[in-house]
């Protein structure tokens, strides 16, 4: 079981009896107290659950104004797994790959133990704690790097001045870049300023860069423009884009890889 299908099912089983603690988690899931200690604290950094005197109990839902990484794991699932599919055919044994955060990416994750040898850096908390995961059952073969920084809600990634920092001295094959908003008029987008910073850190240290974008991300905007269209060399998308987006965007000098079903 992955570990954050194991962490949707704890959470559903503390909101069926609104208290629980560390044994009682251990005990029925099978895992070690450290491993349910580890899970409890990423429901509860995430808002899901509250900690209080003795264990943890179910947490009021997020309101829509803030959003929670958990629920994004849920949107456009098939679509995402369409481009993880395609995307797996870049990356070669032994190559150096970047995954930026998101929920298409950990998709992606799933994915490499289809490769040998590999380097794999990551941001993301989810995907950092899948691929240890992958590790420890000897699933994954290759190294994990995590850069540092400060952790933020959502995306559930680590950024920051120590984030930029850490790629001063690193060379990578192939960068994956999880793409929230691309417009025609504005190129595409990041959720902050100081994200869209370490993204052009990556992307000038990269060799090949490529974007992974939902069809339903096109012709959207957000707050902190990255680049223009051009300077993403490739988008792999999945199959529900539709002819004209197609059309407009390969017009304006942008790559489109359509996955396939």
């Amino acid at each position: 079981m992955y570990p954050e299908d194991r962490r949707a099912k704890i959470l559903n089983y503390i909101n069926s009896r609104d208290f629980t603690d560390v044994p009682q988690i251990a005990e029925k899931f099978k895992v070690s107290e450290i491993t349910a200690r580890r899970d409890l604290l990423i429901l509860t950094k995430s808002g899901l659950i509250n900690r209080v005197y003795g264990g943890v109990k179910s947490s009021p839902p997020a309101s829509a104004a803030e959003p929670v990484f958990t629920e994004h794991l849920k949107e456009f699932k098939e679509q995402k797994q369409q481009i993880a599919k395609e995307a797996i055919k870049y990356i070669n044994d032994g190559d150096t790959v970047f995954l930026d955060s998101g929920s298409t990416l950990l998709e992606l994750a799933r994915l490499l133990p289809q490769k040998k040898n590999l380097k794999v850096i990551t941001w993301g908390l989810h995907i950092l704690d899948m691929l240890c995961d992958l590790a420890r059952k000897g699933d994954f073969d290759g190294e994990i790097l995590c850069c540092g920084g400060t952790w933020r809600k959502d995306p559930d990634l680590f950024i920051g001045p120590q984030s930029i920092r850490f790629f001063d001295d690193i060379i990578i094959n192939k960068a994956f870049l999880g793409i929230i908003a691309v417009s025609l008029d504005f190129g595409w987008m990041g959720s902050s300023l100081i994200e869209v910073e370490a993204t052009k850190k990556i992307m000038s240290i990269s060799e090949k860069v490529i974007g992974l974008a939902v069809s339903g991300n096109f012709s959207k905007t957000a707050i902190a423009r990255i680049g223009t269209l051009k300077s993403l060399p490739v988008v792999i998308t999945d199959s529900g884009i539709d002819k004209r987006t197609i059309k407009q965007y390969k017009g304006k000098g942008l790559n489109i890889i359509i996955a396939a079903q």
